[in-house]
């Protein structure tokens, strides 16, 4: 019968529009769940500290700067101040800020950001300032600490990584000229958006875990240098690809934003510090990297910032790459940061002597 068809197609619409409503549901509360997030997590972290793969803490997300703009920025308290790293990927790798007990890491924040220059992290820091209160405690109670590296003083194509980034799930907006901002949206977007940010963070972040594991089990590397045993290949590796950057003018311009990022700070009674991250001993053969050192290392005393020279905080085995670092590097990063945020902590009374 003519009707029988008819209800039948109705009756698998039905069906399969509830099938995808319980399985969006689904996936959103497998987002949510935190002791799966831990699982997942503690399976990343003993992989890592196996010596198998870069752990990236990225908790339920494809990346760690995604859990950072939609998870950790949003629900970050700036009342009481704190101590707050910026830096690229080296630096989001050089805490262990997971490991902190709960009174500290309501005080600790990482915000390290991949293929960031300076004047990159001066449009994130302006924003943070002065749309989310950053600094708002006032009398020197709030810190940043920049951790610099030779690529801040690089300058990175805004639409390389750090636009795209901002606008991903359209909970950002960012333009070259006007920076980092959050659009007009009335709840209900803001929410949907959120969730599906949300939903996509765990599809994505699954899919790339699966992805880095079969590659891995096939014997392939993830990053070229990554694990690499022989210095003289490591050695050979960074002077073919950096040994000759047309760096001069790209310099001048991050020193120039570096400056004025510090003079933005110290207006408005933000302490700043400066930290000269670890790098590999080649790098002593790169001109960028020795002209990028030396220049932070003016500009900090001419500015009167206190600046901690990490560079060659560790030995070649404790690197896991050209430029991060492995499970024993990691330790040692973290704890030499540690000293500089609890020091100001201490200073403020945020913490007990």
């Amino acid at each position: 019968m003519p009707g029988d068809g008819a209800r039948f197609q109705t009756t698998l619409a039905l069906i399969l529009s509830g099938v995808a409503v319980a399985t969006a549901a689904g996936v959103d509360l497998a987002a949510r769940a935190p002791r799966l997030a831990a699982r997942v997590d503690a399976a990343d972290r003993a992989r890592f500290e196996r010596g198998e793969e870069l752990y990236v803490n990225r908790g339920n997300w494809l990346e760690f700067e995604d859990r950072l703009l939609l998870e950790e920025i949003p629900n970050a308290d700036y009342a009481r101040g704190g101590v707050y790293f910026f830096g690229s990927s080296n630096l989001k790798w050089a805490l262990k800020t997971w490991e902190l007990p709960p009174e500290e890491r309501a005080l600790i924040g990482n915000y390290g950001i991949g293929a960031i220059s300076h004047s990159l992290e001066a449009q994130f820091i302006h924003f943070l300032v002065e749309k989310r209160g950053l600094g708002r405690a006032g009398d020197g109670r709030t810190a940043i600490v920049l951790g610099a590296f030779w690529s801040n003083g690089v300058n990175w194509e805004p639409e390389t990584y750090f636009g795209p980034l901002w606008r991903r799930h359209r909970l950002y907006t960012y333009d070259e000229t006007r920076g980092v901002d959050v659009p007009a949206l009335d709840p209900l977007t803001r929410h949907w958006r959120m969730e599906k940010a949300r939903c996509s963070g765990f599809l994505s972040g699954n899919a790339n875990r699966l992805a880095r594991a079969v590659v891995l089990a096939l014997g392939e590397p993830l990053d070229p240098t990554e694990r690499m045993k022989d210095p003289e290949a490591m050695r050979a590796w960074i002077l073919s690809h950096y040994a000759n950057l047309d760096w001069r003018r790209p310099l001048s311009d991050q020193m120039r934003a570096l400056g004025e990022l510090i003079d933005y700070l110290k207006e408005r009674h933000i302490e700043v510090r400066i930290a000269l991250l670890p790098r590999r001993a080649a790098f002593d053969e790169v001109p960028l990297d020795r002209a990028y050192r030396d220049e932070v290392t003016a500009l900090a005393a001419a500015r009167g910032v206190p600046l901690t020279d990490l560079s060659r905080l560790l030995a070649e085995d404790e690197f896991w790459d050209a430029s991060h670092y492995n499970a024993a590097g990691l330790n040692k990063t973290h704890d030499a940061l540690m000293r500089i945020a609890r020091d100001h902590l201490r200073a403020v009374g945020l913490i007990a002597p």
